[in-house]
């Protein structure tokens, strides 16, 4: 018997369950021979239906994608940074999407579109990537930016504070993982919830970082020398793509990575941001004082021990009982969390935004009590 599966939204497959808790009485028609569900049970079914609304949130409220550009300066540079919104316009509901190396922020329009009805939805092209571009205020022996960790963190919380005086749930897929965490512990004042899907907080050992910062040149140096294509062929050859390899998209997922024309910077990027180079956040993990939940799929072996091992670093915190701190595993899914499973991506987005509006208010309560 075939091995039962999900289907959804990007899914491409079935149901493996009823949405429903008590299943239809089902026959065959004594008149025409088919297979029935019973009217009178569904009915019933329909009539004892009971919607809790600290789990049910809104969900999507229509497909329209705004598109627009926004100029953020950092070092000498002016960053024109490509945005996507989808969404209801709710002060303090506003949620930022990050993705991952040689990605770009449409990626994540059908997450958001599943999440719209409940927050105002931001994607961006992180700077290098896609059709965000760069304009230098620098000198002629600078005309292309660092793409360091702390460049880009600051560059992001710019962006925030043009996009909305309140904070952010923050939410970034790989590189963009990594990025989402450094600015969530370098800017906590401004973010409310931090979605770290398949990232990790660098390298702490001297040597590993080493070798890590060696590997990235080399192959940033091989993109330069070969072309993107080529690099693209290796890049996902490795066992890390092993179930994306296996998506009905895969070949379009990795074209739409060929977009990047300017192979200079992109190459460049992917020195600069070497988990090599960038700070050490293991350190930090048990001071982090902002909502944080670590996803991560089932078959990525690598960061389920890597989520494993954050999840009790942060747990440590004395600040932990006024947060949440959570691990959240997508099962049947690899390293591309919001490309291979966006539904189940979707239903835990869903649910830590509802516990962290009830968290935050629950801390706003407890503290208006005490002031008085």
């Amino acid at each position: 018997m075939a091995s039962l599966v999900a289907h959804g939204l990007g899914t491409y497959k079935w149901l493996n369950e009823d949405v429903m808790m008590k299943s239809l009485g089902i026959s065959r028609s004594p008149y025409s021979g088919f297979i029935e569900g019973s009217v009178a049970d569904a009915s019933k079914n329909l009539k004892d239906v009971k919607i809790n609304k600290d789990v049910i949130v809104r969900t999507s409220i229509g497909v329209l994608v705004r598109r627009y550009e926004l100029r953020v300066d950092v070092g000498g540079f002016s960053h024109f940074v490509r945005i996507n919104e989808v969404g209801q316009n709710l002060e303090g509901s506003v949620m930022l999407f990050l993705h991952g190396f040689l990605g770009t922020g449409e990626e994540w329009i059908p997450i958001m579109k599943g999440i719209s009805g409940s927050a105002r939805c931001i994607s961006v092209d992180i700077p290098g990537h896609g059709s965000s571009r760069v304009q230098s205020h620098a000198s002629e022996t600078q005309k292309t930016p660092p793409y360091s960790m702390e460049m880009i963190a600051e560059a992001l919380y710019k962006l925030m504070e043009q996009i909305t005086p309140g904070k952010v749930t923050i939410v970034g897929y790989s590189m963009g993982g990594r990025i989402a965490l450094y600015t969530a512990l370098r800017f906590s004042n401004k973010i409310e919830g931090a979605v770290i899907v398949s990232g990790s907080p660098g390298i702490k050992d001297p040597a590993s970082r080493k070798v890590q910062r060696a590997t990235d040149d080399s192959k940033a140096r091989m993109m330069v020398d070969h072309g993107l294509e080529i690099f693209l062929e290796n890049w996902y050859n490795r066992g890390l793509w092993k179930s994306l390899r296996s998506h009905p998209h895969f070949r379009k997922i990795v074209a739409s990575r060929l977009i990047h024309d300017d192979v200079l910077s992109v190459a460049k990027l992917l020195s600069d941001l070497s988990t090599g180079r960038q700070p050490s956040l293991w350190e930090e993990l048990a001071v982090c004082d902002t909502n944080v939940s670590l996803v991560y799929g089932e078959k990525d072996v690598k960061f389920k021990k890597i989520a494993t091992r954050m999840y009790v670093e942060m747990s440590k915190s004395n600040k932990g009982e006024n947060y949440i701190i959570e691990t959240v595993e997508i099962p049947e899914t690899g390293h591309a969390v919001h490309l291979e499973s966006p539904l189940l991506l979707i239903l835990a987005l869903r649910k830590f935004l509802t516990r962290v509006r009830k968290n935050s208010a629950e801390t706003a309560f407890s503290e208006a009590l005490v002031s008085t």
